[in-house]
């Protein structure tokens, strides 16, 4: 049966959730659309189609325009690809205690909320060149960075650093899916996140910022899912290549920590931000349509939303890249 939410108001449901997400139906007023992880595995038909149609309502409620569902499933669920006017679009594969289950994205818009066939070949065609080319090695990556030393900000930082990090933000993205000034504050503050920067050696000054924040999904009958967002970096314009290696470090505490998943959602018109997330290991995962509030550089998508592609690295691959980086950054 469909849950009713015509009576909900917006004091009855988290408005405007954490990036990664809730694990309760939420309404995110800046992206305009619908979003949950589910707390527990699906593994029949019936179930996956109650939890869809409920997010469907709860969207119809809200007036949004994107509905997006996040589910752990059964790997031999794997040809369920369309529910009830949803579409899965991305999977990633789990392993270690979480063998055999796959994350999967299933997303529903609205009319006015899709995107055109020109763009989808044109961002299908900075995919298919970012995956037909040879990755970086770490090493690679991290011996072009000596002029700079990485370091996490917790707690309170210098006003020079937080203007220096909003410049960056401001700089790099002309729409972004949460309020800069107050959402920084909040995230260095905060231990579900991990945020690194690259300071240059020689001025003091920050160039640079990659950010991760954690969820954990206890699984009844499995464990505890540990799982972290890479947000998208921002950048000083005249400099380059520090992305990379930021993201790399966000691996190796990711290992050090014991995290069983690392994920990222990456505008789908960025060439560099893909090659980035290629380069240090990450694997294609799928493709978000007009999954939220983000603009900048890149192919016009004639929309205030951006395609984002996903991408992911499962717990052995992050062990192994966090182990290579790790020796190489003693």
């Amino acid at each position: 049966m469909k849950e009713k939410f015509s009576s909900f108001t917006r004091q009855n449901v988290l408005i405007d959730p954490p990036s990664i997400g809730s694990k309760e139906l939420s309404f995110d007023n800046l992206g305009n659309r619908v979003r949950q992880i589910v707390e527990r595995v699906v593994d029949n038909d019936r179930e996956l189609e109650r939890i869809l149609n409920n997010a469907g309502e709860f969207g119809k409620a809200y007036n949004s325009t994107r509905s997006i569902v996040r589910v752990l499933m059964d790997t031999r669920m794997s040809g369920v690809e369309n529910v009830g006017g949803f579409k899965r679009e991305a999977a990633i594969p789990l392993d270690a205690g979480f063998k055999g289950l796959s994350l999967c994205y299933y997303g529903m818009n609205s009319l006015e909320r899709q995107t055109t066939v020109s763009i989808i070949e044109q961002e299908r065609k900075i995919l298919t060149d970012v995956l037909g080319r040879e990755p970086k090695t770490p090493l690679a990556i991290l011996e072009k960075t000596k002029e700079f030393k990485f370091e996490r900000l917790e707690g309170k930082v210098s006003i020079n650093d937080f203007e220096r990090l909003r410049e960056m933000y401001e700089n790099s993205f002309t729409a972004y899916p949460f309020d800069i000034v107050s959402s920084l504050k909040s995230m260095i503050a905060n231990q579900d996140y991990v945020v690194y920067v690259a300071r240059s050696i020689r001025d003091g000054l920050l160039y640079s910022v990659s950010i991760t924040e954690e969820m954990i999904l206890d699984i009844l009958g499995t464990g505890k899912l540990t799982m972290r967002e890479m947000g998208d970096s921002a950048k000083i314009p005249q400099v380059n290549g520090l992305n990379a290696p930021l993201k790399l470090l966000l691996i190796e505490k990711a290992y050090e920590d014991e995290v069983n998943l690392v994920f990222c959602e990456s505008r789908a018109a960025l060439p560099a931000v893909n090659a980035v997330n290629r380069d240090i290991g990450m694997d294609y995962c799928g493709f978000l349509t007009q999954h939220t509030r983000i603009g900048g550089e890149g192919i016009d998508e004639k929309s205030p939303y951006g395609n984002m592609n996903v991408w992911a690295l499962n717990k052995d691959a992050i062990q192994r890249i966090g182990q290579e980086v790790k020796l190489l950054t003693k």
